[in-house]
């Protein structure tokens, strides 16, 4: 800005910034426009770039005196928030989102809802072992909070938008999964801590058997266990309903499996896939594995004691029928499911409601990913960020397929095998109302130098009509519309990628009668890009980057080869009206699985483990209701605990469920203690609620993008408020499956459950795909700078994953995705020990083989999110209601439970603060801020409504607070009280001390920093050392940034 050098520039800066606040005002509803600064890639010199900011701000604000009605200065997000609620304005309401968005035509950046799928899995299983080592701290009392900060700060930071989006480099992605591998690793010792004071049998000090993970049991493999005579597997359920698992156990040799009662549990002894052991990596001599039903305690353990026996003719199995490329029917008391003899999913039936969906076609399929040209922010390959097909079509993997149909008692399964480098596992266990499959994708071909995005795609009879439904962050589901937006016009592009959602729990379509849900067990893309139909992508392999930041290939290698990636998809089906207890049930209990340790006791047989330690305990003392989740239960301090709940069912969406609960505190602390005094917090626990103080806003009535604000509902080729123009066919209609997705018609609702986020959706009318690998060759120019190859032993990624496929009318679907997804989450963790015991009978003298923590069942829809003991005797605790309302009949209604009910081994309840979400503010002290809502405006219905035009005075605001001196003229013929006009009144959060100018000649007269009122008597801020009147000085108390 020096006049004397060549580069002055202040005149055409000036210029271009008023003349871009000026378009900007065009398009915002009031004179406040926020001006953003930043960017990736940019502002890296901080005293420079503020330097110029200062400049600019004060050049700019000189055209005032020049007849400029644009006044610039630093703001915050909450600030600007606080000046429009001032402004008086009624608005209008979105309650649907924003995905999937598009940087430019034909680009879509749905292709990181399944990037590193891998990545995803793991983040959801360290979040697993969070949750576990949290409740297990607090309810032990270890008060150990210190230690699970590792893991704690690893899951935060793995939260960042480039971690489990798959959206960084190669190197970085390796140091987030190396950042939860530690704190994981650290959790360990709470784990062990916690159980040593759990098992021990009243009265008895012998040491536990060292407790630890097998972290390789998504590919059959626990080598600690391999050759041992005796090993225990303790299953931790880290929520506060009871659950039903099938826990697997890859062994080298015959065991007898006793449970918490000294029984001989009845399992099945089965050999391992071969597509399961030839996964690179995969070191293992097991080539059997033993598969038992475990019923687990609410918020609590059992253990199951496994004694090797060297006469294996005494072992009876039993029997095991196989067949191999013939039709198979896998059936059990509530599902039919139905294969012909090439391997096709054919049909599955609700038996108990009569109904029938038939798959036209369920498998693999991959999009060539899009690497045409010079890759360009505006022309990018397909990559990290971006999901570009070529072409609309997806191909089969392969076109011929092998399948082995196995049936025992406990299970019956049909393995499907396509080729080297894709297979999917069903699996129907005895008493299930869900399918479970398990897909393994990679190491993805690349030797044609194409990338590859595979699909899992779900063909049905399902009368969808362009409509499917996906969950945002696992508790809300919208409505999703193909080739359309509900507030703005869209014109579809891409047909596919255009019409992809995150579907981070699940998916689904419905018809009248019928309602298909997909669970899933990670966050996945997809969505319905035909009627009927669904598809999920679940891996990427690509050989371009997409020139969106990463500037890497998202190319994922392991052991040499291309990444192998496993996962679940939970598949539910019933009627609409029913499948809400189904899916938010099956999700809850995916996303909140039990936990296995195992352990190498030092019995000589289960009855010498049985004498020293519990096998069964439970934190519960009564039950809690369906609804109702556990988010939280976290020890912050010896006798406190922070404690989240929830109903988790949505308004309307089961007639029992949706209904509200009331629920005893006490009963989550049984174990612990009385609850003498509770506080409660806002949701980030950092408010007591009794604080908080919301902004009220004047809204339009009747006005809502959406008339469903939880259900988020897919619709192919369709945004709910904005106008689509299908582009990208695929693409466009993929969803981010975290959970679940499914498909329904007015019977039938067909849903899968993912054990990971997913990408996938429904590109066909009764069509369900669920992307669950991808290898491609090329970036996709979104920042990554890497193709999305991942490789593993030298070759592409092999991956691993379950579906659990869910089939009942829609109705009745809520509760088999809610349940089977939350049950997937949070899966039972299993650890294993070597006892050094004779036999089971010397274990069980010695060990507890089951224990809960709970003092009572929890209802089925309340879900622990969170148990954590921050300090002795204190908690943290989340819990939560995870059915959505009016999403079942029984499960969405409200619950009661005792928070007491969680601590039943830890104590009584003495104290209790209810805090904020995030449990850094008691609830009383948080102030939401209040908006004004317009009237009968719908965001869709009336996008094409004429913006107004800015007014004469734009007040333009920017990150951070400055002082600055302004002068302003009186624009009133008035004039008292030292000026006495009227002054222009910006509700800006200048906090700058204004000096009025009066045209009058009535001098200088000092205004409040805020409202610039003329007054004469101010308050100055103790900080700041600004005035402000009356009317503003309670605003800083309130934002709490300022004294």
């Amino acid at each position: 800005d020096d006049k004397n050098v060549h580069d002055y520039n202040v005149p055409e800066r000036v210029e271009a910034f008023i003349g871009a606040s000026l378009a900007q005002a065009e398009i915002y509803a009031t004179n406040h426009i926020m001006m953003t600064m930043g960017g990736d890639f940019y502002n890296q010199n901080a005293l420079e770039d503020f330097k110029n900011l200062d400049k600019l701000i004060y050049y700019v604000n000189l055209q005032q005196s020049n007849g400029s009605g644009v006044n610039i200065f630093y703001s915050t997000p909450s600030c600007y928030l606080y000046a429009l609620n001032k402004v008086g304005k009624k608005w209008p309401t979105k309650t649907d989102d924003f995905f999937p968005y598009a940087s430019t035509p034909f680009v879509y950046w749905t292709g990181y809802f399944t990037s590193r799928p891998a990545l995803k899995r793991y983040e959801r299983y360290a979040n697993n072992i969070l949750q576990v080592t949290r409740q297990l701290n607090g309810f032990s009392q270890s008060n150990l909070r210190n230690i699970i900060f590792d893991l704690s700060e690893a899951m935060g930071l793995a939260q960042h938008h480039d971690a489990v989006s798959g959206t960084s480099k190669q190197h970085v992605a390796d140091d987030y999964a190396q950042r939860l591998s530690d704190g994981i690793d650290r959790a360990i010792d709470v784990i062990n801590d916690a159980y040593a004071k759990l098992l021990p049998k009243d009265g008895r000090s012998t040491p536990i058997p060292h407790q630890f993970l097998c972290p390789y049991l998504n590919i059959s493999a626990c080598l600690p266990i391999e050759g041992q005579k005796q090993f225990t597997v303790t299953l931790w359920n880290p929520t506060i309903h009871p659950v039903t698992v099938h826990h697997h156990v890859p062994v080298t040799g015959q065991y007898l499996i006793y449970d918490p009662n000294g029984n001989l549990v009845p399992a099945e002894y089965l050999s391992i896939p071969d597509t399961t052991k030839n996964i690179p990596g995969r070191m293992s001599s097991a080539q059997n594995q033993y598969v038992f039903r475990a019923s687990l305690p609410a918020l609590g353990y059992n253990t199951y004691y496994f004694e090797a026996k060297t006469d294996t003719n005494k072992i009876k199995h039993k029997e095991v029928t196989t067949t191999t490329n013939e039709a198979c029917i896998l059936q059990n008391e509530y599902l039919r499911v139905v294969f012909n003899d090439q391997g096709n999913l054919k049909h599955i039936v609700n038996l108990a409601k009569n109904l029938t969906v038939s798959f036209t076609g369920q498998g693999f399929y991959w999009y060539i990913g899009y690497a045409e040209g010079k890759t360009t922010p505006f022309s990018p390959a397909s990559g990290a960020y971006i999901f570009r097909p070529l072409h609309p079509e997806a191909f089969p993997v392969s076109l011929v397929a092998r399948i082995n149909c196995t049936k025992t008692d406990t299970v019956q399964k049909a393995s499907i095998v396509y080729n080297n480098w894709t297979s999917q596992e069903f699996s129907l266990y005895r008493n299930a109302s869900a399918v479970e499959i398990e897909w393994i994708v990679g190491p993805i071909p690349i030797e044609d130098n194409i990338g590859k995005e595979i699909i899992i795609r779900y063909n049905t009879d399902i009368k969808s009509e362009i409509k499917y439904y996906t969950d945002a962050n696992g508790r809300q589901v919208l409505e999703r519309i193909r080739d359309y937006r509900p507030t703005w016009h869209h014109v579809p592009d891409d047909l596919v990628s255009s019409n992809y959602y995150p579907i981070n729990s699940r998916i689904w379509i419905q018809d009248q009668d019928r309602q298909f849900t997909i669970l899933t067990d990670r966050s996945q893309g997809g969505g319905s890009i035909y009627d009927g139909s669904i598809e999920i992508m679940v891996h990427r392999r690509l050989l371009h980057d997409d020139s969106m930041g990463v500037k890497e290939a998202l190319n994922e290698t392991a052991y040499g080869k291309g990444l192998v990636v496993s996962g679940k998809h939970i598949l539910l089906f019933d009627r609409p009206s029913d499948s809400a207890r189904l899916h938010r049930t099956g999700a809850q209990q995916l996303f909140m699985h039990p936990l296995a340790t195992y352990s190498l006791p030092n019995t000589s047989s289960h009855t010498n483990y049985s004498e020293m330690f519990r096998q069964s305990w439970s934190a519960l003392s009564d039950a809690m209701p369906l609804n109702v989740h556990l988010l939280t239960f976290d020890q912050l301090a010896p006798k406190q605990y922070l404690v989240r709940v929830e109903h988790y069912f949505e308004s309307h969406e089961d007639e029992f469920y949706s209904k509200s609960v009331t629920i005893e505190l006490q009963i989550l602390f049984k174990s612990i203690g009385t609850i003498n005094d509770m506080t409660e917090l806002i949701l980030t626990a950092n408010l007591p609620s009794s604080e908080l103080h919301r902004l009220q806003w004047n809204i339009k009535d009747q006005e809502s993008s959406h008339t469903n604000m939880f259900l988020l509902e897919r619709i192919r080729d369709y945004r709910p408020t904005w106008h689509h123009v299908p582009d990208d066919l695929v693409s466009s209609n993929y969803y981010p499956i975290n959970s679940r997705i499914w498909i329904q018609d007015q019977d039938r609702q067909f849903t899968i459950l993912t054990d990971r986020s997913q990408g996938g959706g429904s590109i066909y009318d009764g069509s369900i795909e669920i992307m669950v690998h991808r290898r491609l060759l090329h970036d996709d120019s979104m920042g990554v700078k890497e193709a999305l190859n991942e490789t593993a032993y030298g070759k592409g990624l092999v991956v691993s994953g379950k579906h659990i496929l869910l089939f009942d009318r829609p109705s009745d679907s809520a509760r088999l995705h809610r349940t089977g997804a939350q049950q997937l989450f949070m899966h039972p963790l299993a650890t294993y020990s070597l006892p050094n015991t004779s036999s089971h009978m010397n274990y069980s003298e010695m060990f507890r083989q089951s224990w809960s923590a709970l003092s009572d069942s929890m209802p089925l829809n309340v879900h622990l999110l969170t148990f954590d003991q921050l300090a002795p005797k204190q908690y943290l605790v989340r819990v939560e209601h995870y059915f959505e309302s009016h999403e079942d009949e029984f499960y969405s209604k409200s619950v009661v439970i005792d928070l007491q009910t969680l601590f039943k081994s830890i104590g009584t309840i003495n104290d209790m603060t209810e805090l904020i979400l995030t449990a850094n503010l008691p609830s009383s002290e948080l102030h939401r801020l209040q908006w004004n809502i317009k009237d009968q405006e719908s965001s869709h219905t009336n996008m094409f409504q004429p913006v107004e035009p800015p007014p004469d005075n734009l007040s333009n605001q920017t990150p951070r607070q400055e002082s600055d001196t302004k002068h302003f003229v009186c624009p009133t013929e008035k004039c008292h009280n030292g000026c006495r006009g009227r002054h222009p009144e910006g509700h800006c959060y200048g906090f700058e001390r204004v000096m009025h100018k009066c045209s009058h000649h009535c001098g200088p007269v000092l205004t409040c920093a805020t409202c610039k009122k003329p007054l004469t008597d101010l308050n100055e801020c103790k900080r700041c050392h600004k005035r402000y009147c009356d009317d503003c000085c309670y605003e800083y108390t309130n934002f709490r940034d300022f004294e």
